[in-house]
């Protein structure tokens, strides 16, 4: 029985050893690599006229990713066209009218003129000014009317061709590119169905560069300063690999710890969230991957 308990006695000794080992100088926390996404989506409705990429495809930047058609955009300009045209005529008409009103008005003035003299001079009778000073008045009302009238045609004309401008761009996006290097990875729709603005047609992650986001304790935080240099340690299968990143981000709150964070002290602490950024030359960071965060 005194050997049994010795025994025993040994046994929770070690176990309690073991739980107040540290963790190894410089481990941080575990993490899981992320890379930054794009949703490429048309900003016009019309019939997707091919979707030239699949998933897993490797994207430079600007590569065409997908084509909408852009057919009925291209009438739409074909009828502010016409519009514009039309426009174009009424503004004309309108000007030829005001040159007539303006001569007419010249008239009037001369004759008005000559009336105020005769008046004064006792040759004409005063009715006949005051008709001409009438005459007057409505020539010139009739003239700024036509004015206002002409401004309200070319105003229409700028409307028209912000709208053409409009068109144009929507042409101009109709072809879709990737916005940054990076892999497809979900094709959502296929050439011949419809483009839905909003609704993206492929998912493209970044490759280049991904990064870890991972927790940290407050005792920690002291010595970790943006831009300092980390180590994202891999394990794959045939010995361990450190890739070198360099600390991007630190939550200005603290939070609890997520139930799948291992860090020094345990779970029961609040801690900071991070973020370790990691160039991606040779390929061997992959999304979803579980990595260790080294100092």
């Amino acid at each position: 029985m005194k050997t049994t308990t010795s025994l025993l006695t040994l046994s929770v000794l070690a176990l309690l050893s073991g739980c107040n080992k540290s963790m190894p100088a410089g481990f941080l926390s575990s993490a899981t690599v992320d890379a930054d996404l794009w949703k490429v989506a048309p900003v016009s409705s019309g019939n997707l006229l091919a979707v030239p990429v699949k998933e897993g495809d490797a994207l430079k930047a600007g590569q065409l990713v997908a084509v909408v058609d852009s057919v009925p955009l291209t009438l739409k300009i074909a009828e502010l066209n016409a519009s514009q045209a039309e426009l174009a005529a009424n503004v004309k008409a309108r000007a030829a009218e005001t040159q007539t009103l303006v001569a007419a008005d010249r008239g009037i003035q001369r004759e008005l003129a000559r009336t105020k003299q005769l008046v004064a001079d006792g040759a004409a009778p005063s009715q006949r000014l005051d008709d001409l000073v009438t005459q007057k008045e409505t020539s010139a009302a009739r003239i700024a009317s036509s004015n206002a009238a002409v401004a309200a045609l070319q105003a229409k004309g700028k409307l028209l061709e912000a709208q053409k401008a409009s068109l144009r761009d929507q042409i101009a996006r109709c072809r879709l590119m990737a916005p940054a290097a990076g892999t497809v990875l979900t094709r959502f729709r296929n050439a011949g169905e419809a483009a839905i603005p909003g609704r993206p047609v492929v998912e493209i992650g970044r490759t280049d560069t991904l990064w870890a986001e991972f927790f940290v304790g407050q005792q920690d935080l002291a010595r970790l300063k943006l831009g300092q240099p980390l180590r994202l340690r891999l394990d794959l299968g045939k010995g361990e690999q450190f890739v070198p990143a360099r600390l991007s981000w630190i939550a200005s709150a603290a939070e609890f710890t997520p139930k799948g964070v291992q860090t020094r002290e345990g779970r029961n602490e609040l801690v900071f969230r991070a973020r370790a950024l990691a160039a991606n030359a040779d390929g061997a960071l992959k999304r979803g991957l579980p990595v260790e965060v080294w100092e």
